[in-house]
């Protein structure tokens, strides 16, 4: 049975029903930072064949489906999304793929609402029923969605290079990238530098690492993401068993967030929000990572690293493990294959920050520097 939605008046509020429960709302705008372009001198329509454009400045005219993937290849280009849907080749391909230096920014003017809901799958979806089951999500501005690269593929919405291809630049502003799904990184797979200033990634799936954004994979060393705004929420990562690792975000890679929050994301597996492998460089300033779940462990962020550093407002709480054991895991360190984790508070933490800390053995160690860090 299906049914129609009850209220205009709640179409902002995001809600995701999963076997795990009931999760909070959420308000989702994707602000036109940049103003209006005028579209009229300069810039140049996006047509459905995709294909190598030449660099420049393009725009969506309209809602459009692409009959063959977009790819930027050493090219230099800016594509505003102008509030519409671009929707990707059906099956095996991400809907943009950067390769071999390549340099692509994604922006967004105007404010155009998408209806559309999350699935009993994760996915976020079009439409202006929404089936039984399912969560109602309308979108504010324009969307990147249905890319699915097949078995192994990277990046369902944007691959910012793969197991194939060194990556490039992907800078993203404005807009939401949703309802994409890959094997690594349902909403964008990274080898490259990837810039996250504002928008949102949210309601895409992977089958085993980083629903949002996939820094890296097994077996392949992620590039550098640096996260100053937007949103990473309500993506999920599940290939049906307990072995999978960030909900939000799976980074073997440099990862810095100095802004915007990664919210309500869900792992079957470790790293609900956020999963950093051994050894890579991290910092984390001034961001939000609340509202995560994991199965296994880790529902906040997991951190396998030597090089971890913490300052400014730093809020890492009430994320918690629905099933096995249960209860709040925020920040879980990991000492199995590191003998020396340690956390590094470069600069004081205000006094309205919240970390809860966790870990594998005693936590009297675990910190450089002063902070008010409190164990779960």
């Amino acid at each position: 049975m299906k049914r129609k939605r009850a209220s205009k008046a709640l179409s902002l509020l995001l809600t995701l029903c999963m076997v795990l429960g009931l999760l909070p709302g959420m308000a989702l705008t994707a602000s036109a930072e940049e103003g209006t372009h005028d579209h009229s001198s300069g810039w140049t329509a996006l047509t459905a064949n995709g294909g190598y454009p030449t660099s420049g400045n393009y725009y969506l005219s309209d809602d459009l489906t692409l009959t063959n993937n977009l790819i930027i290849n050493n090219q230099n280009v800016t594509l505003c999304l102008n509030g519409h849907v671009l929707t990707g080749k059906s099956n095996d391909y991400s809907v943009i793929q950067v390769r071999n230096g390549g340099t692509l920014t994604i922006c967004d003017c105007q404010n155009t609402k998408h209806e559309g809901y999350i699935d009993t799958d994760g996915l976020w979806k079009a439409g202006e029923t929404v089936p039984e089951g399912c969560t109602e999500c309308d979108l504010t501005g324009g969307v990147i969605t249905g890319g699915n690269p097949g078995t192994d593929g990277e990046g369902g919405g944007v691959s910012n290079g793969n197991s194939s291809y060194v990556g490039g630049t992907v800078t993203f502003t404005g807009g939401n990238i949703a309802g994409n799904t890959a094997y690594y990184g349902g909403g964008v797979y990274n080898k490259g530098t990837l810039n996250l200033n504002g928008g949102n990634i949210i309601g895409n799936k992977a089958v085993y690492n980083g629903g949002g954004v996939s820094n890296g994979s097994l077996g392949y060393t992620g590039g550098t993401v640096n996260m100053t705004g937007g949103a990473i929420s309500y993506n999920t990562t599940d290939s049906g068993n307990d072995g999978n690792m960030g909900g939000g975000v799976y980074s073997d890679g440099t990862f810095n967030m100095t802004g915007g929050t990664i919210t309500h994301n869900y792992v079957n597996g470790t790293g609900g929000g956020v999963y950093l492998s051994c050894g890579k460089e991290v910092s984390i300033a001034n961001a939000t990572i609340t509202n995560n779940t994991a199965s296994a462990s880790a529902a906040g962020v997991y951190c396998n690293t030597i090089h971890f550093t913490l300052s400014g407002t730093v809020n890492i709480s009430e994320n918690e493990i629905r099933l096995g054991t249960g209860g709040r895991s925020n920040l879980y360190l990991d000492y199995s294959s590191s003998s020396n984790v340690i956390i590094h508070l470069t600069n004081e933490l205000n006094t309205n920050s919240c970390i809860g800390v966790s870990g594998s053995r005693s936590l009297s160690d675990f910190a450089q520097g002063s902070g008010p860090i409190a164990a779960d």
